[in-house]
């Protein structure tokens, strides 16, 4: 990963602060028929909805985005979401 040390940290910091049952029912909600634009890939949509939901944006622009790109920040997320939330996220499931 291209991400720095700290900022991985800072980045799962705040995630852990996401309930495991809000990432799990956001996630029965985009299966669900209710959701209108059904994502092509599930677990991304899960991983960047649950970032976007911290609302750190201008963090990010000022730390994460000055060297990195979306693919180095998701690989993050990934390696994050599967530590936070191994029963929602594992290796398995991370390219669906």
């Amino acid at each position: 990963m291209k991400i720095k040390q700290s900022d991985y940290d800072s980045l799962k910091r705040e995630l852990a602060a996401i309930q495991l049952e809000k990432i799990v029912a956001h996630r029965a909600f985009l299966l669900s028929d209710k959701c209108a634009n059904k994502p092509k890939d599930l677990m991304m949509r899960l991983r960047w909805d649950a970032l976007h939901s911290l609302r750190m944006g201008n963090w990010m622009s000022e730390n994460l985005y000055t060297y990195l790109n979306d693919e180095h920040i998701d690989t993050a997320l990934k390696q994050i979401a599967c530590e936070l939330w191994p029963d929602t996220f594992n290796a398995a499931t991370m390219g669906k």
